[in-house]
This record gives structure tokens, C-alpha cells and sequence, in this order.
């Protein structure tokens, strides 16, 4: 005897598949960025010793040429949240890694961003 389901077996199938649709989309996504990060990095150095207020200028530069696109219909909008995506895991990258090196070395974030 087959258990209760609140989905019929086709629905629950088809978000099955969705569901796979949907994470190899992302992984496909994820590869983007970390593409563009790669390039970031051989374009601006990977220890970028920025602080917080440089992160978040870079990060809107990012939000704006974005916008730009939305405003005249560029085809480059893709490619530019691709950016957007790719400053923020910078970011990211950097507040963890001074975190883990410690508290001290975290609020003077010293060569490790």
C-alpha cells in the first residue's frame, strides 16, 4: 500500500523535475560568478585591502551600470548583475576572512581583504 501524499504522484514528479531544473540552473549561475570573480581578481589583485565604505562604492558602481542597462534597454543586464553578484562575494570573502583571523585583525581588516 502506497503512503498518503498531499500531491498526486504526477504532480510531485513534476516538481521533482523542477526542482532538478532549478538546481542545475543555479549551478550554472554559480559557475558565472565565480568565473567573474576569477576575473576580478586577475584584473584587481586578489588581497584587495578595502575598506567596508570602498566595498559598498564598488558594489553601487555595480547596482548603477545595472540600472543603466534596465534605463536603455541594454542587452548587458545579465552580465551586469553577473558583477553585482561577484563584488558582493568579494565582499563576503573578505569579512570572513578577517573574522577568522581574528578580532583585532577583523576591525583592522589588514592585508587579507
Amino acid at each position: 500500500m502506497r503512503p498518503k501524499t498531499d500531491k498526486p504522484t504526477g504532480a510531485r514528479t513534476n516538481s521533482l523535475v523542477q526542482d532538478e531544473l532549478l538546481k542545475d540552473n543555479m549551478e550554472k549561475l554559480l559557475d558565472l560568478i565565480i568565473e567573474e570573480r576569477k576575473r576580478q581578481d586577475e584584473k584587481w589583485g586578489a588581497n584587495r585591502n578595502l575598506e567596508d565604505m570602498e566595498w559598498l562604492t564598488i558594489l553601487v558602481e555595480e547596482v548603477g551600470e545595472s540600472a543603466e542597462a534596465i534605463l536603455k534597454g541594454l542587452p548587458e543586464l545579465k552580465d551586469e548583475i553577473v558583477q553585482i553578484a561577484a563584488v558582493a562575494l568579494a565582499w563576503l570573502e573578505c569579512l570572513t576572512a578577517a573574522s577568522q583571523q581574528g578580532t583585532e585583525a577583523a576591525k583592522q581588516k589588514e592585508q587579507i581583504c
